[in-house]
């Protein structure tokens, strides 16, 4: 899976925000009917983009799905704080 695989080059992340990464990653997949497995570019920038928003300090899996797909250009306004 995509997400883990860029994920085994940044052991910063707590096993709970790998696991909300992970559910967002799950989410924008879905919502954007990818298939969770492939890895191809589109799955990366999806995992990328969650990364970025933990690496910034989001836990909460709701939002680092909205900040992907915001900042995929999927969507007009952020994530609210």
């Amino acid at each position: 899976m995509t997400i883990y695989r860029l994920l085994r080059k940044d052991v910063s992340f707590d096993p709970e925000a790998i696991e909300a990464m992970h559910s967002a990653y799950e989410q924008v997949c879905a919502e954007l009917g990818l298939t969770v497995k492939n890895e191809d570019r589109v799955t990366e920038l999806v995992a990328m983009k969650i990364i970025e928003a933990a690496k910034a300090g989001e836990r909460n899996p709701a939002t680092m799905r909205l900040s992907a797909l915001f900042a995929l250009g999927l969507m007009r306004d952020g994530p609210q704080p």
